[in-house]
């Protein structure tokens, strides 16, 4: 049985309301030590904030680029981050034969004095960079041959190699590793011929209008009967048409048209007189013959009596009788 079991019942209400009392004031004391109004007012009003001060950049002279360490020696690489004001670590071997082959801060990129540059060391040597194919365009085949002297390119010439020749395109093309296996070929070209001016063909025949093309560097190319009678009567481009060197000339040819009938009467008509008057002047050249040969065969002897008044000639035939 407890306490309160013996308490009578009306003195057990009030025992308790006194406990409570008791444990409440207990509970108040220790509150209002801990509990400030004045701070707790404060602490529901919005605090100003200061801005912040940005952070000041360090100054020109603390700042170091960072050296190239690729390909050195150990002994180079400390030399250099000497004198850079950087601090080194290796990873990889440290023997005199190793040399740099990475580094973790790029070249150039300008880091705080005293900053640690960590370097990856190997103690095979890098292969050379590949030897690269220069351009040649534009040069002649003397020019060519004297650039890819000192050097592992084989030159192979395609096109004419005369003096005016020059490089049209390369393979393989500028800035490729020269192939290990056969060289680089040159396409080569000859440098634009002046324009010509297109000749006159029309009133020629084929044979003559080629000739013609040929001479001023042109070609022909003929539309038509080509046979011995026919002649150009028209040409695409025209005369005195400026042209490339080696162009095409397209001469159209045409048989010659037969006479009219008009012509062909004439014609008949002068030979037919001409035949006449062949026939007179050969009948007028026969009587002048003749008569040549009758005084010629002639004497003429004067009159006995020298003061007639007038002569009587005697012809005397010295030849025979001829008729007349």
């Amino acid at each position: 049985m407890t306490i309160f079991d013996r308490v009578r019942p009306a003195r057990r209400s009030v025992l308790g309301l006194a406990m409570l009392c008791i444990l409440g004031s207990a509970g108040w004391a220790t509150t209002a030590q801990t509990f400030n109004p004045a701070k707790w007012w404060a602490a529901q009003k919005p605090v100003p904030t200061q801005p912040i001060a940005p952070k000041a950049n360090p100054p020109a002279d603390a700042l170091v680029d960072v050296p190239l360490f690729n390909g050195a020696t150990l002994d180079m690489a400390k030399q250099m981050a000497e004198i850079a004001h950087l601090r080194l670590q290796f990873v990889g071997p440290m023997d005199d034969a190793a040399r740099v082959v990475d580094q973790d801060l790029q070249p150039g990129q300008q880091v705080g004095k005293g900053r640690i540059v960590i370097l990856s060391t190997s103690d095979t040597t890098p292969p050379p960079p590949p030897e690269m194919i220069p351009a040649f365009h534009g040069l002649t085949v003397s020019d060519a041959v004297q650039k890819a002297q000192g050097t592992h390119i084989t030159l192979q010439f395609s096109g004419p190699t005369d003096v005016d020749a020059h490089v049209d395109t390369q393979n393989p093309p500028p800035d490729s590793p020269v192939p290990e296996v056969g060289g680089v070929t040159l396409y080569m070209t000859d440098p634009p011929k002046p324009p010509v001016a297109a000749p006159s063909l029309r009133g020629l025949n084929a044979g003559a209008a080629e000739v013609a093309a040929s001479n001023a560097g042109l070609r022909v190319r003929f539309v038509g009967p080509t046979d011995a009678a026919a002649k150009v009567v028209d040409q695409d481009p025209p005369p005195e048409t400026p042209m490339l060197a080696n162009s095409l000339v397209v001469a159209t040819l045409a048989d010659p048209p037969p006479p009219p009938p008009w012509a062909i009467w004439a014609l008949a008509l002068g030979a037919a007189l001409f035949v006449a008057g062949g026939g007179t002047v050969m009948q007028a050249r026969a009587r002048a013959r003749r008569l040549t040969r009758i005084r010629a065969g002639l004497a003429i002897a004067p009159h006995p009596d020298p003061g007639a008044s007038r002569v009587v000639c005697q012809l005397t035939a010295k030849s025979e009788p001829r008729d007349v």
